[in-house]
């Protein structure tokens, strides 16, 4: 939008199958949940070491318009449930939807009912401020007008003429068999008065509101849920350095303790190391003290079978050289058989 030489970024974002969910908490979690997100990205952005705030695309939600179903009576459950979980976290404009359905009448108690629900279960909404005098009586109209009843329609209408006296101009509205309902006159609906709250009046106020309360809500419960903890006098830079060094502590005594862990994994191995090298030594020595007296054994024996086939010996010597000699005549003569015998012999 542009107005003398004024840029506006306006971005809509309509909540498309809102209320087709079986639970009602769970229509409200998605509207919410899109809006904590935008916060998200703008806290990302704040958060980082080299920022641009000024050229960065804020996509935070300055306001809802929250519609309301012209049903005469009061406020369903779910714009009850909606509406809650909603609260605090936005800025809330509820509206009238195609208010040409409701007599005047209607619409002014279905307004005062509207006001009550949203009183009894305590939801506030937004209201303008009436504290600047330039703004004071202008916003203090709008505020009574609140809920806002708004008619849609895109259809040009020329047979409207201009205040003052002046030619014909052309409007939008809705055209009925019986008439045309213009939704830029003020006696038709409120949507004229709605367009310049938003626009004309109250744009920076609420850009502000969202900046200095929603927003620094839930920036506050971001930070905490982080680890950060409510400080006055440091600044967002601060609290960032000073959670980077508490990470990085973290990370060191981690570091640390993962090098103890080592250590003491590796002296427990070396031990275990160390006590199988030692019965190994154990075993071998063992085993060798056995094979030593083994041998010593063997070689005992082996030495007394010697000296006893050494005394064998000797023995069978002084048997032999103890032994009488023979005489020829005992070996030639004697009878002839016997000498038969001592020659087949």
């Amino acid at each position: 939008l542009q107005e003398d030489h004024v840029k506006l970024k306006l971005t809509i974002t309509e909540t498309s199958e809102f209320g087709d969910q079986l639970n009602k908490e769970d229509s409200a979690a998605v509207i919410l949940d899109y809006i904590n997100k935008q916060y998200d990205a703008y806290l990302r952005e704040e958060m980082k070491a080299k920022r641009d705030l000024q050229a960065y695309h804020d996509t935070r939600v300055h306001v809802c318009l929250y519609f309301v179903s012209p049903t005469g009576h009061s406020l369903k459950p779910i714009d009850l449930v909606t509406l809650k979980a909603l609260d605090g976290h936005v800025n809330i404009v509820p509206l009238i939807a195609k208010s040409d359905t409701i007599t005047k009448g209607d619409l002014q108690k279905f307004k005062a009912r509207i006001l009550s629900d949203l009183n009894d279960h305590g939801i506030r909404v937004c209201q303008f401020p009436t504290d600047e005098e330039e703004v004071s009586e202008v916003n203090a109209k709008l505020n009574a007008l609140i809920p806002f009843a708004v008619v849609g329609g895109d259809e040009p209408l020329y047979s409207l003429a201009a205040k003052g006296g002046g030619g014909a101009r052309t409007a939008r509205g809705r055209q009925y068999p019986w008439g045309a309902v213009c939704v830029d006159d003020e006696t038709h609906c409120d949507t004229a008065p709605l367009r310049a709250a938003l626009l004309l009046h109250n744009t920076e106020h609420l850009r502000q509101l969202t900046r200095e309360l929603h927003y620094e809500n839930y920036r506050r419960r971001r930070l905490l849920e982080l680890g950060f903890s409510e400080e006055d006098g440091l600044s967002l830079g601060e609290l960032h350095e000073r959670q980077r060094e508490s990470l990085a502590a973290a990370m060191r005594s981690a570091k640390d303790a993962q090098h103890q862990l080592t250590l003491q994994r590796a002296g427990e191995i070396d031990a275990k190391v160390e006590r199988d090298i030692a019965a190994l030594v154990a075993r071998k020595n063992a085993q060798e003290k056995r094979d030593a007296e083994r041998a010593a054994r063997l070689s005992a024996a082996s030495r007394a079978l010697d000296e006893e086939i050494a005394e064998f010996r000797r023995r069978q010597k002084e048997q032999q050289q103890q032994k009488p000699p023979v005489s020829r005549s005992q070996r030639g003569g004697g009878s002839s058989s016997g000498g038969l015998f001592s020659s087949l012999k």
